[in-house]
């Protein structure tokens, strides 16, 4: 599924871009981000993930491993273990991303731009044709793609697919927030003319892919909230759908959530979504504590 992990996190992060110099430790203390909300008998706990990583990454933190051990539910953006076979997912993309009838990339893009591109996709020999049938947005998760691959970040080592394994290994059950059809009509929904500044913008940032990941990782290794925040701010600067869509993705999510913590019996869940999720305005916990539910910082004891 390794391919496949990779165009979902651009799914689920798509904020490389908008990453900003981080300091390097050597030793870095897994914090992240993290929080607790409880109502009633209900637990939830909500953990800000990083959907690539390194194996160095872990264990995470004695009490955020902890605070798992008590869950009695996983919940994540997506479940990709739901979907059977990596072509599952290949198929609905393609359906989603390429274009119909005689309609081309090409035609909307300067020739050198375009040229670039197939350069950058030479991962994808002989496919000129195929390449001009996708939509803008489906270059741009593509090149992305491609940028993870020649780095030493990997998805099977990203904070999501940790957790996903272990509930499977201890037979937690596993909730998805949303599907992929949420998250690619995301991307369907946004206007031809912002999809071409976005593919222009990674194809100009493509040597510095390396970089911008590791000022990523280390944003999230410090649980950097207000670079976090920055981050979604700067989204809301250059792309006025692109922050719609994540305000509208995050109020989804937490009505999944508030659903859990109006549950009538005692469970714990602990969820798993992109940090981003989880900061400033209009992400999950702002609209958590909109709706008068104490989010708290959970304590070591």
């Amino acid at each position: 599924m390794k391919v496949v992990k990779a165009v979902l996190l651009t799914i689920l992060v798509a904020v490389c871009a908008a990453c900003t110099d981080g300091q390097k430790t050597a030793e870095p203390e897994h914090e992240g981000v993290f929080y607790k909300v409880e109502e009633g008998e209900q637990t939830v706990y909500l953990f800000g993930s990083i959907h690539i990583g390194e194996e160095r990454m872990y264990p995470l933190d004695d009490v955020i491993e902890e605070r798992f051990e008590e869950a009695d539910r996983l919940a994540v953006e997506v479940n990709i273990s739901d979907y059977e076979t990596d072509q599952e997912i290949t198929n609905q993309l393609m359906s989603a991303g390429l274009y119909q009838g005689e309609e081309r990339l090409s035609d909307y893009l300067p020739e050198e731009t375009f040229e670039h591109l197939l350069e950058e996709l030479s991962f994808m020999p002989g496919q000129e044709d195929m390449i001009d049938q996708f939509q803008p947005w489906l270059a741009t998760l593509m090149l992305t793609q491609q940028a993870v691959m020649t780095t030493e970040f990997d998805p099977d080592f990203g904070v999501d697919q940790y957790f996903l394994e272990q509930a499977s290994d201890q037979d937690i059950p596993i909730d998805s927030l949303e599907d992929i059809e949420d998250q690619i009509n995301m991307f369907t929904q946004t206007p031809q003319d912002e999809q071409i500044k976005e593919l222009e913008l990674t194809l100009q940032d493509m040597d510095g892919a390396s970089e911008a990941l590791e000022d990523l990782q280390q944003i999230w290794l410090d649980g950097n909230e207000e670079a976090i925040e920055e981050m979604r701010d700067q989204d809301g600067e250059t792309a006025t759908h692109d922050t719609l869509a994540l305000d509208e993705r995050d109020a989804h999510m937490a009505a999944e959530i508030i659903n859990y913590l109006e549950e009538d019996n005692e469970e714990t869940t602990f969820v798993v979504v992109g940090a981003m999720h989880l900061v400033g305005e209009n992400s999950i916990v702002d609209q958590l504590e909109q709706h008068n539910f104490k989010v708290t910082v959970p304590s070591d004891d």
